[in-house]
């Protein structure tokens, strides 16, 4: 066990030691950085190929942990290391958001996504037309909210004061949210709409 996490916290170094390099040759926000010919937010957006996925779910708890080669997708432990790099980039990332926007605004079970979101909520002003169009979608495609959905409402809710305006945006998204019989979602609703507008709130407790 030990010796599996050495080797994974010595790739996501590699990775990260890597990226470093190209953004030291590429600074501008609208360059986004690459890692093996392939952009950190494409490596953010890999999903293991379902097939791999159902053989690992058999095959890990028949043999050792140890052989960590044999049930873990190195693609997975990289677009968590592009991951943690566009978070340190902070909003010199800004050239990512066109291929994180496509990877939260999907709907099927994915675990890409999550990454996204984590990214975008490191991108300052930029991130928040995506997360409230994010919401907004969920909505107008008939509440189909995501495992994700909650923290997209957290974020939007943190960096309301960024921009107020464009926050409030997401009120009627988070008052259906409301309705949902899932209480992370209402509770994640609650909170933002605390920040955005709490009198949004009162009113909808009125009714």
């Amino acid at each position: 066990m030990r010796k599996r996490c050495v080797y994974l916290i010595l790739l996501v170094g590699a990775v990260a030691v890597a990226v470093v390099l190209a953004v030291f040759f590429t600074r501008s926000r609208e360059v986004e950085p690459v890692y093996r010919g392939i952009r950190l937010s494409q490596w953010v957006a890999y999903e293991m190929p379902p097939r791999k996925r159902k053989l690992n779910s058999v095959v890990s708890p028949m043999i050792d942990f140890q052989s960590w080669n044999l049930t873990d997708d190195r693609n997975v432990i990289r677009s968590y290391g592009a991951e943690g790099v566009l978070n340190d980039l902070g909003t010199n990332a800004e050239g990512a958001i066109g291929d994180l926007s496509r990877v939260v605004n999907g709907t099927k079970p994915s675990e890409s996504r999550i990454r996204a979101v984590h990214v975008l909520s490191g991108l300052g002003k930029a991130d928040l037309p995506v997360l409230v169009g994010v919401l907004t979608n969920q909505q107008a495609h008939g509440d189909k909210w995501t495992a994700e959905t909650p923290a997209i409402a957290g974020f939007i809710g943190i960096y309301e004061h960024v921009d107020p305006s464009l926050a409030r945006g997401a009120i009627p998204a988070l008052r259906h949210m409301l309705k949902n019989q899932d209480p992370g979602i209402r509770s994640a609703a609650t909170n933002a709409l605390l920040k955005i507008d709490p009198q949004a709130l009162a009113t909808r407790g009125a009714q």
